[in-house]
Order: C-alpha cells, then sequence, then structure tokens
C-alpha cells in the first residue's frame, strides 16, 4: 500500500493507518520473539546446540506470541489484499504477487536455499563434497536440506 496524501499532508481516502500501527506493533514484537525463541523447544530450527537447555520463560513468550503475531500480520495482508482489490485490477494484483512473492521465493530455491543447505550439510550431515557437487543432491533431498528461513512467509 502506498500513503495517499494531497499537497497539504492530509490523509486521503484509501489507506487504513491503523493497520500501519498494527504492523509495525507485530514487528518490533518480533525482535524479543525470536531472541526467546532462541531459547525455547521452538528454536532448535534456528540455532543448534549439543546441549539443549529449555527456559520456561522463553517457552511461555514463544509459544503466546507464536500464537498472535503471525496470525496478525497474516490478517493485516489479507485486509490490505482486500483493500487493493478494490482499487486494482485482478492482472495488476496478480502481476504485483508474482513480483513480492514468487520471484523473491525463486530466487530463494536456486541461491540462498542451496547455500544454506550446503552449510547444513557440512556442519550437521558430515557431507564432503564442493558446493557444486552438493546443487543438484539439494534439489534431490529437499526435504532434508531446505530451510525457508524468512522466506516461509512468501510462501504461505
Amino acid at each position: 500500500m502506498t500513503i495517499t496524501a494531497n499537497a497539504g499532508g492530509k490523509r486521503l481516502p484509501g489507506r487504513e493507518y491503523y493497520l500501519d500501527g498494527i504492523r509495525n506493533l507485530v514487528v518490533l514484537i518480533l525482535v524479543p520473539f525470536h531472541s526467546g525463541v532462541t531459547f525455547s523447544h521452538i528454536g532448535k530450527g534456528y540455532v543448534y546446540t549439543a546441549f539443549p537447555d529449555d527456559s520456561l520463560f522463553f517457552v511461555f513468550i514463544s509459544d503466546f506470541f507464536n500464537l498472535w503475531i503471525m496470525r496478525s500480520l497474516f490478517f493485516v495482508s489479507g485486509i490490505a489484499l482486500f483493500l487493493s482489490m478494490g482499487r486494482r485490477s485482478a492482472g495488476a494484483i496478480v502481476k504485483d504477487r508474482f513480483g513480492r512473492l514468487i520471484l523473491p521465493v525463486l530466487f530463494h530455491l536456486l541461491t540462498l536455499g542451496p547455500a544454506a543447505g550446503f552449510i547444513l550439510a557440512k556442519s550437521r550431515y558430515g557431507f564432503q563434497g564442493g558446493f557444486l557437487s552438493f546443487y543438484p543432491l539439494f534439489f534431490v533431498q529437499a526435504r532434508q536440506y531446505l530451510f525457508w528461513g524468512h522466506m516461509w512467509y512468501c510462501v504461505y
């Protein structure tokens, strides 16, 4: 969504500013959430430690925020898409979503995903070859090596 304002700086109809507030609040909460996740049962996908020690405080914090943060972002995104549908054609929306979601996911699958999978294969699974020998293996065993990181939001 783009800010709509006239030359006098007054708000024009078409933008729901409370959605920006919700989005900003949720993104600010993501910083302590991801810090807490590192020390909870959810964090095993982010940080590997040989001696896991779950903190009950961080388990509670991560579970509580996990219930509400992403649902809030999806809710705001859904409202924004709904409002956008009233102002643009279906073709324009599909083109916009393709550029914002599908292209980054394809880029990740072809570049960042294999690089992260290679690091995982070397560090956790003892892979001995180089990156070029790993690259085709990544697509054959993507279930084992593919880690979406923060791109999962685009996939969902």
